[in-house]
């Protein structure tokens, strides 16, 4: 069976072996695309060749479309794409296909499926310089499947809350902010996480580079509640100094403070103090 990738760049595949030639032209690979991403519903070939073809007639359009439907067929198998009328169905037992089983994985509710199974934006770097309206399409489609693999993330992020496992859920955290770095919720959400972890220090280095990187790249301030979270964890790093340097400076019980070397270049007055 032949293995089609369209999450994080676009690739068929033999075994572990990359397809090239024919199959992996740019237009035959959108086609694809516009067929998996239809399913269960059959492709329209009128729409498929206003997307891919808008500037032929129809007569070369069709011609077009034929010859890549032949060659797809050609390499996924004469049964992976059924003609229904006119349109064009893809037969999911017959290809497997990383936006289908991700499609299918969100629609099952499997939301660590999904999120594994999401490698990168649709289709990422492709892109078809005569054909405006599928860069139309592609750019919807793209911002769709980023935005259901960020829900599948804060679906992961609620449960491993809701079950206690903070390891975990910081880790989701963190790929929700590598998704929208821009996303003061996201960067919010981590940050709570990495509190609630104890850990202070990555809290407020995530809540300072989001507030750094929104200045540099957007010129806008960080929300207030950014700033509300960073307060709050450079007073919790304050208390735990003070808490360290009260129990360092506490003597044990029924001891009495001994005074400090004088001299700590001379090992002899310490010992001397420790011998009194």
């Amino acid at each position: 069976m032949i293995t089609v990738q369209l999450l994080g760049g676009a690739c068929l595949r033999s075994g572990d072996v990359p397809l090239a030639g024919p199959p992996a032209q740019r237009h035959r690979i959108a086609l694809l695309t516009l067929i998996v991403a239809a399913w269960p519903r059959p492709l329209s070939r009128d729409r498929a060749m206003a997307l891919l073809w808008p500037e032929r007639d129809v007569v070369h359009a069709r011609r077009l479309l034929n010859l890549a439907v032949h060659v797809l067929r050609s390499t996924l198998g004469e049964a992976a794409i059924i003609s229904t009328g006119d349109g064009l169905v893809l037969d999911a037992s017959r290809v497997s296909c990383d936006l289908h089983h991700f499609n299918a994985a969100l629609a099952q509710g499997d939301h660590d499926r999904a999120a594994w199974l999401y490698t990168g934006p649709l289709l990422d770097g492709f892109h078809l310089g005569d054909a405006r309206e599928f860069t139309y399409w592609l750019e919807d489609h793209r911002r769709d499947v980023a935005h259901a693999y960020v829900s599948a993330l804060l679906a992961i992020a609620d449960r491993q809350q809701r079950s206690g496992d903070l390891f975990g859920r910081v880790g989701t955290c963190r790929k929700l902010v590598a998704a929208d770095p821009y996303s003061t919720g996201h960067v919010l959400t981590l940050v709570q996480a990495l509190n609630a972890m104890g850990d202070h220090v990555g809290a407020r280095h995530y809540a300072i580079e989001h507030a750094r990187r929104l200045r540099a790249d957007l010129d806008i301030d960080a929300d207030p509640e950014i700033v509300h979270q960073l307060t709050d964890i450079l007073a919790r790093q304050a208390d735990v100094a003070r808490r360290i340097t009260i129990a360092l400076e506490t003597p044990p019980p029924g001891r009495g403070v001994q005074a400090p070397p004088t001299d700590y270049g001379d090992l002899s007055i310490a010992g001397s103090a420790k011998a009194t």
